[in-house]
Parts: C-alpha cells; structure tokens; sequence
C-alpha cells in the first residue's frame, strides 16, 4: 500500500533556543577559519579562509543547519527507508544526507542530478565523509552519467541515468524533418537569456548591434519569465526602440524555436530544446569570464563566437555548405543533445528502491 504525505513546508526560523545555537556554533566556525587564515602563508589559501569565515555567517549557512534540524526530526517522525535529494553541489544537500543519517543511520540517500551539468561545477563530484556522501546518484541524461562515471572523488558510488520530466522525443522526429531553413533568405537568430539581468544585455546588446549593421537578419528575443523588459529598459535605453528587423516574443517557446534557423545564447539551458529541433546554436563567449555553455562538448566548439565577424563567418560556413553536409550537422547537434536531457524512466528508481 502506498501512503500519500501532504506536502511539508519548512519554517525559515526555529525557536529561539535553536536560533541562538545556531548563531553561536557559525560564529565559532567564522572565528577558526580567520585563524587559519592568520597563520596561513598561501596568499590564494588565505583568501579562500578569509571568504569561508564570512559565507559562515551567511543566510544560506544559517538556512542549511536550520533544515538540517528540521530533517532530523522528519525523519524521526516518519521513519522513511530512503530520502531524495536534488544534486548540483549545494551545501544544504550534503547536510540533508548527514542529518538524516543521524536520525536514520541504515536511511538510504539518493541524489538526483535533474538540472544541467555545467564546465568547472566541481561540488558535484566532491567526495565527503561518509555521512555526507549519496549511496546513489541518478542523472537526468547519458552526458551527466558519464561525466561523474570518470570523477575520480566519486569512485564506488552507483550511478544511474533516471532521466528528467517534461523531455519528449522531439528531438528524434527532427531527425527526419531537419526543422532549419538554411536556404532562406532572410535567416532568423532566436535569442535565449538566462534569467539574469546582466546576460539579457550581454546577448541583447550584441544582437541589437548585429541587427543595425545585418538588416537582412531578424531576431526574436525571448525573456526568461522572472524578466521585465521594461525593468531592462531602464538599465539600457538603447533596447527602447527596437529596429524592424527585431521581435520581442510573447509566442511559446515551441512556436519561436519553429520560426527560427539559429539560436543565440550563453548559459540558458533552453538552448538544449532549441538545438534538440534542429536549430544552430551560438554561444557568445564572453573574455571577462568563465565558460557557461551547456553544450561545451558540442563540435569541437565550432559554435562559438566573440565578435560580429566570428557570427557573419559562421553563418556563411553553414550557408556555403552542401545539403548532405547541413543534415549530418545538424544530426550530430540533435544526438548530442538528446543525451544530455532523456525521458524520465521510473523503472530505474523502482530498482533501486526494491
């Protein structure tokens, strides 16, 4: 039989024994990394010291221990075999495993890699003690799976591919049609932001000076839903006034990627289902940081640009290609693709839970 539990809101506060408790224990944590950081010569070392003291006193610090207390007493309370955690290298998700392993000591924890897995994210495959490491790591794709598989920290921990909702095979169908007009005249670059401010004018600035000097081009750009454009507008006066060949979406995602040829991005993992029905992706470098892309396998990097001529280049390469040469492309962009996000299969986790 199978027991339905309603659904558990934690509280962003606990009494004030416990408040204050908490208080203390990160203020002696704050205190000991500064003394490391004293009598430590490493310049790099005592800098990651110095800002390890003050992330202690951090909300995210106080929030982590006041779940880790609230988990404890849930577990006691209803006494579960196996506990599921999301996986992307949050601090709060090892204590969860840590607090219910001390309420539970045979508890079985479960992460669940559901979100995208991106260059340099190193907490994920850290290897803790014990207490805080997952008996077993599920991935929503082959791409996650295969990463970790050669993570040397997580060597003896099982790992399975779950998969993720909402993942349709969209991508295979494409296969079939190619949904690019790579012939058209008047090509259409779809732009996807993440939702940051800072990134929406990154992509939106350099598409609006591709889109002065390319009128033959058009654009739609698409806001991620926590974005105002209006708030931007008042950051940017330039995006004000846009040109005839610019369209702000209010379409579906589905219905803009179907009007689009290529897709302009950085760290959106929406690029995942514009690519996976047959579209470019371009990935806009960026020389004042890190690499965010979500396909930074993909080609040996031939989709990346950092200026409107590397963009002109690489739209007339695709354009000067042969027919049979686009759809093995675009093939490989699709595969690719569709290993790093697959149907979720329950059967996976029913073995494990067996």
């Amino acid at each position: 039989m199978v027991v339905a539990w309603p659904d558990i809101i934690f509280s962003n506060s606990l009494c004030i024994k416990d408040e204050f408790n908490l208080w203390l224990r990160l203020i002696k944590e704050s205190l000991r990394l500064n003394r490391c950081a004293k009598f430590e010569k490493s310049n790099l070392v005592k800098m990651v010291y110095r800002r390890a003291a003050s992330e202690a006193l951090s909300h995210g610090s106080f929030g982590a221990l006041r779940m880790s207390i609230q988990i404890s007493e849930l577990v006691n309370k209803i006494k579960p075999k196996t506990i599921i955690v999301t996986h992307e290298g949050h601090a709060w998700e090892r204590i969860v495993f840590s607090s219910a392993r001390l309420a539970n000591p045979n508890i079985q924890c479960i992460a669940y890699q559901h979100a995208m897995l991106f260059p340099l994210q190193h907490a994920i495959q850290r290897n803790l003690s014990s207490s805080y490491n997952p008996n077993h790591i599920l991935t929503s794709g082959l791409h996650a799976k295969k990463r970790l598989k050669v993570a040397e920290c997580l060597d003896g921990i099982p790992i399975s591919v779950l998969g993720k909702n909402r993942i349709t095979k969209q991508g295979a169908s494409c296969k079939d049609k190619l949904n690019v007009k790579g012939n058209n005249s008047s090509p259409t670059i779809l732009v996807l932001p993440e939702g940051i401010p800072c990134e929406c004018h990154i992509l939106f600035d350099f598409a609006l000076a591709f889109s002065n000097s390319h009128p033959k081009v058009n654009f739609i750009w698409r806001l991620h839903p926590v974005i105002n454009y209006d708030d931007l507008t008042k950051e940017n006066r330039k995006l004000s006034r846009l040109p005839d060949n610019v369209v702000l979406s209010d379409m579906s995602l589905n219905e803009d990627i179907s009007s689009s040829d290529f897709a302009l991005y950085r760290g959106s993992t929406s690029i995942i289902d514009a690519a996976r029905s047959g579209l470019i992706p371009i990935y806009l470098k960026s020389d004042e940081s890190m690499t965010i892309d979500p396909l930074e396998g993909l080609c040996n990097n031939e989709h990346k640009i950092k200026n409107i001529i590397d963009l002109e280049n690489l739209m007339l390469l695709y354009e000067e290609l042969a027919s049979d040469e686009k759809d093995k492309y675009i093939k490989e962009i699709i595969e690719y693709c569709e290993d790093i996000f697959v149907p979720l299969d329950c059967n996976e986790l029913i073995k494990i839970l067996v």
